[in-house]
């Protein structure tokens, strides 16, 4: 799925019937290994990531709704991210605590033509510190998952834990070789 699912189809035999399952009836699903999703209810901005469509306004609009976020680390601090219709959020849990948005907002002023709010370099600073490195980590992080997939697996070599990573792995899979004969 390039956007995180409401309800998925499935059959519990190769040959048996499809079903369909929906967020209301799952908490969790995944395949082994490759990828998990978790049922949550929590904050969502959906504003518009377009450029030509940003807000003006600086701070996220949220709204209460119940979503399957795909896990990307799983350990002692775990990171979510739900990707919709032009938008991607991530989210953090730590120690099995209530998940959190990490925040961050592209917008637009008269002044400036794209502006960010990046308070999320505070979240990850105030709540997965990794010691004296953390500033200089966190100064120059992008809000990308491969640079949040680096910090938490960091964070939590840090603390001790065992991490999962279920991150998608991009790039091609076909390898071609040729060979003369």
């Amino acid at each position: 799925w390039k956007n995180n699912p409401s309800s998925f189809q499935y059959r519990l035999k190769k040959d048996g019937q499809q079903k369909v399952a929906t967020i209301e009836e799952v908490k969790e699903f995944g395949i082994q290994n490759i990828s998990r999703y978790k049922r949550f209810t929590t904050d969502l901005d959906r504003t518009s990531t377009i450029s030509t469509k940003l807000s003006h306004i600086k701070e996220p609009v949220y709204k209460t709704e119940t979503v399957f976020l795909r896990v990307i680390i799983e350990g002692k601090a775990n990171l979510y991210v739900f990707e919709g219709p032009n938008v991607v959020q991530y989210y953090y849990q730590l120690n099995d605590k209530q998940v959190t948005n990490l925040v961050y907002k592209e917008y637009t002023s008269l002044a400036n033509p794209i502006l960010e709010n990046t308070a999320y370099k505070y979240q990850l600073f105030n709540d997965l510190n990794c010691g004296e490195q953390t500033s200089k980590i966190i100064k120059n992080m992008k809000y990308e998952e491969k640079e949040l997939i680096n910090y938490f697996l960091t964070y939590n070599q840090y603390s001790g834990s065992e991490a999962s990573n279920y991150s998608r792995k991009k790039g091609n899979n076909l390898k071609i070789s040729l060979r003369p004969g």
